[in-house]
């Protein structure tokens, strides 16, 4: 795995946990943590990506067809491997793995929409992209923050669950 993914796994932990925080002040810590196990392990099936098709995850180039159909898999792949454990701590993890690629408007990966969603898959969906965007990725320069933001705003509710995507603001907003 390369470092940008270990970089993505824990800004997207980091994300989800401040928006939690922000959101529910009174959170504690062991539900803050499983918010944070929920962004760490939301791209652990592209382990099992990253073995089976060595160098897919970090292909500049745009993916093929078939390409895009085997990176869909991480999602259901990574499900598979969480749903098995009874730790409490992977609760929310099992469905953020699941329903990361969701969207509000029912054109994600399964179909689901608006509250079929998980709030983890919900949550974490709105971390995980803002933080894509805002990074550098083997395809293309990181946007800048405000572009993200501005992304994001543009697509509450038809892409991410407008709840949410107000609450990232307001997190990013008070971090300047």
């Amino acid at each position: 795995m390369t470092k940008e993914y270990l970089r993505h796994r824990s800004g997207v932990a980091e994300l989800t946990q401040r928006l939690m925080r922000y959101k529910y002040p009174g959170i504690d810590r062991d539900e803050l943590l499983t918010w944070f196990v929920a962004g760490f392990l939301h791209d652990i099936g592209k382990e099992v990506i990253d073995k089976r098709y060595p160098g897919l995850l970090e292909k500049a180039a745009p993916l093929t067809n078939e390409e895009c159909k085997v990176m869909r898999t991480h999602t259901e792949i990574g499900w598979k491997m969480l749903r098995k454990s009874h730790n409490k701590k992977l609760s929310n993890a099992v469905f953020s793995a699941l329903e990361h690629h969701e969207r509000w408007n029912g054109s994600g990966y399964s179909g689901k929409q608006e509250y079929e969603i998980s709030l983890p898959g919900r949550v974490v969906a709105v971390a995980d992209v803002y933080d894509a965007l805002s990074h550098d990725r083997p395809y293309r320069k990181a946007w800048r923050k405000d572009t993200a933001l501005n992304y994001m705003k543009e697509n509450s509710g038809i892409l991410f669950d407008p709840e949410w995507v107000d609450v990232l603001i307001l997190v990013e907003r008070n971090r300047r």
